[in-house]
């Protein structure tokens, strides 16, 4: 699918839940065909989704946001069901390897304190990776929607019921977000995991 045919699936006038026939390695790339100069990935681990953001378009400005620390109760391979800190440490020095020669802002931190330092409407998109659960999906989309302009894109990954991480609850945050918010449609990747995404409006 072509980044036109992409944009014409962007435009339609249809309603609700849509899919999208790519996957997410297309994104960067639609990000840089829409000129997209400033955006955030929240939640990032070893980075390597952030690199394919810069290699789309060297000249973006893009915010790399992640904790890169265990939490209790979230049994998942990048937070508690590690045991340890050691992992985590060991992403975020992967992650800053790849990311700080590409000129990439590294913030560490909660994704929350970090988005209330970020001037709403100055984001070109928002890619939202990082604590799975329905709370967490549900605060990062109200704290990182405002950042992004009136045209810009708002994504996630996961959007998929795991019966084996039954913690994941991208679908119903996203769900009940698009709900409240008014979003007419929001469209999804076809692929094991997909990615959600709209355009602000």
């Amino acid at each position: 699918m072509t980044i036109t045919q992409i944009e014409a699936c962007l435009l339609t006038e249809a309603s609700g839940e849509l899919t999208l026939p790519i996957n997410r390695k297309v994104l960067p790339f639609l990000f840089a065909a829409r000129g997209y100069a400033a955006g955030a990935e929240i939640g990032v681990w070893h980075g390597a989704f952030s690199v394919k953001l810069r290699q789309a378009n060297p000249a973006l400005q893009l915010l790399c946001v992640d904790a890169w620390e265990a939490f209790h109760g979230y049994a998942d391979i990048k937070g508690a069901a590690l045991k340890t800190d050691a992992q985590m440490r060991e992403a975020e020095v992967a992650a800053r390897q790849l990311l700080e020669p590409m000129d990439c802002e590294i913030r560490k931190g909660d994704s929350l304190a970090i988005a209330q330092t970020i001037p709403d409407r100055s984001l070109d998109f928002v890619y939202i990776d990082a604590n799975h659960t329905y709370e967490a999906v549900t605060a990062d989309l109200e704290a990182w929607s405002p950042k992004v302009k009136s045209g810009g894109v708002i994504a996630g990954h996961d959007y998929s019921v795991q019966p084996q991480k039954p913690f994941i609850q991208v679908i119903r945050a996203v769900k009940d977000f698009v709900s409240k918010a008014g979003i007419p449609r929001w469209f999804i990747t076809t692929e094991k995991n997909p990615s959600f995404l709209w355009v602000n409006p």
